[in-house]
């Protein structure tokens, strides 16, 4: 190869490489207001991410109040009906007695039968 053909080989490399540092250039430029909007994105959807899950976590502290409140109510329900029958029970259990010994179902000293003439 002569110094000539050298010499046009490397302008023709150092062309190419001007040619693709310029295309290069135009590219990085382009993508730069792309990435800016994907980066602004990327920001939001996290903030989003975040906001979703204070408010998840906050739900899930209300639902846990009424359910603990239910769960209570339920409880006292239960107690209460429990409570409930053992009084039936005693009514009934006086009721009883107070037959046995002739205070309920039988007239008293002071009963006037009005068939009676």
């Amino acid at each position: 190869m002569a110094d000539e053909e050298i010499q046009r080989a490397i302008e023709f490399i150092l062309q190419q490489q001007a040619q693709q540092q310029a295309e290069y250039a135009a590219r990085l430029e382009r993508d730069e207001s792309r990435l800016a909007r994907l980066e602004e994105s990327f920001t939001t959807l996290v903030e989003l991410a975040r906001r979703a899950d204070e408010r998840q976590d906050t739900m899930g502290e209300t639902m846990a109040t009424p359910s603990h409140t239910m769960n209570e109510l339920l409880q006292r329900t239960l107690t209460d009906e429990s409570r409930l029958a053992s009084l039936e029970e005693s009514f009934k259990m006086l009721v009883e007695l107070a037959q046995k010994h002739g205070a309920i179902g039988r007239p008293g000293p002071d009963h006037r039968d009005t068939k009676t003439p």
